[in-house]
């Protein structure tokens, strides 16, 4: 499960680096806070709750699953929390890392040319003057201007780094699994509690079940800012565009997507419910071919397809949040809500196939119960 986490995260990183490269869709287009934000859309998936819910609709779907001894949904949602360990540590290390400590175009000083347009001027009007006197007293110049033109390095963001690795999401994380992993740690928190300690644990247990619902205000309330923000800037658009294209992606800009290039948007959709599905059941085939992973646990197989098909993570806009930049949290939702629209077309899709798949690969379900 763990090498399927990293494996997912990568390939859909290199994907994305290789679709959204800058150069070729235009650094007008694309900026780099932008790159950062599609390869985030694309690199990290929906983990927890809509695999939950497909997964535990899936083991569910009629009697297709009792022939095993084992407790279907017990199985799947440990499964599930063994894929969220790497899955999630990597997630919020390398968001928060790109949106808070990475700068866009935007923050860097433009070089500014008109000393130098000066320069040349002073030169030609001034012809009689000796060139060793106008070199002299035109040497400070060249220094402003050299040290204008020059770009300052930028220092590796060390402390920036290791905030972001050890940030609240992760260290609770790890929190949680040493005490999974220390027995009586365990046996005293979890399985046998005392009284004062079974009250702080139904309490968690209370605000862990709100965490789906949370999320999801969250998410909406984020999508109503960026419809807003794009109403206005709806009224204060120009609406001088010519041309067949221009005007067909102006009435895009202008009614559909406004904070991302809609061509950017569209890619990242495809790649993240077309793609990574497809690439989730090769992976799991491949794994099958080489004896990486067994061949008669339908249940591990459909976890495993179902976890590459789902969209970007919710928790990409409280990322952006913390980032606190709105240009960032605009961008970041416009691109959830499209994938988010989009999703339960494509998993109800692949579900089916996955559920199917599984079945025939492991013979250890019922395949006349499946419709």
């Amino acid at each position: 499960m763990i090498i399927f986490g990293i494996s997912y995260q990568l390939i859909g990183f290199c994907l994305s680096r290789f679709t959204f490269i800058r150069s070729v869709w235009g650094k007008h287009n694309i900026s780099k806070v932008d790159q950062h934000i599609l390869n985030c859309s694309v690199m990290f998936n929906n983990a927890n709750s809509l695999p939950f819910i497909f997964v535990l609709a899936l083991v569910n779907t009629g009697e297709v699953f009792d022939e095993m001894n084992e407790n279907p949904e017990e199985l799947a949602i440990a499964y599930v929390s063994v894929f969220l360990l790497p899955t999630r540590f990597l997630f919020w290390s390398y968001s928060l890392y790109v949106f808070k400590y990475r700068k866009d175009d935007e923050e860097e000083e433009p070089v500014q040319k008109e000393p130098v347009k000066k320069e040349m001027e002073t030169r030609e009007l001034l012809d009689e003057t000796s060139l060793d006197e106008l070199d002299r007293d035109e040497e400070p110049v060249r220094l402003v201007l050299k040290k204008k033109n020059e770009k300052p390095k930028e220092p590796f963001p060390l402390k920036g780094l290791l905030q972001s690795i050890f940030s609240p999401p992760i260290i609770g994380m790890l929190v949680g699994l040493m005490i999974g992993l220390i027995t009586p740690i365990k046996q005293f928190l979890i399985v046998d509690p005392p009284v004062i300690i079974s009250i702080f644990s139904r309490v968690l247990e209370t605000f862990g079940g709100a965490m789906f619902p949370v999320s999801m205000m969250i998410l909406g309330g984020n999508l109503y800012n960026t419809l807003q923000q794009s109403i206005l800037q709806q009224k204060q658009s120009d609406k001088t565009q010519q041309g067949t294209y221009a005007q067909a992606m102006y009435w895009i800009r202008a009614n559909l997507i406004k904070f991302n290039h809609p061509f950017a948007v569209l890619m990242s959709c495809f790649l993240k419910l077309v793609m990574m599905p497809m690439i989730a059941v090769t992976l799991v085939l491949l794994a099958i071919k080489v004896k990486l992973i067994g061949h008669t646990d339908p249940i591990l197989l459909i976890v495993l397809m179902i976890e590459g098909a789902t969209p970007c993570p919710m928790n990409l806009a409280i990322a952006a949040n913390l980032a606190n930049k709105p240009k960032l949290i605009n961008t970041v939702c416009e691109i959830m809500l499209f994938q988010y629209i989009l999703s339960p077309i494509t998993m109800s899709i692949c579900a089916t196939g996955f559920l199917s798949l599984a079945c025939r690969i492991t013979g250890n379900c019922n395949l006349d119960n499946i419709l």
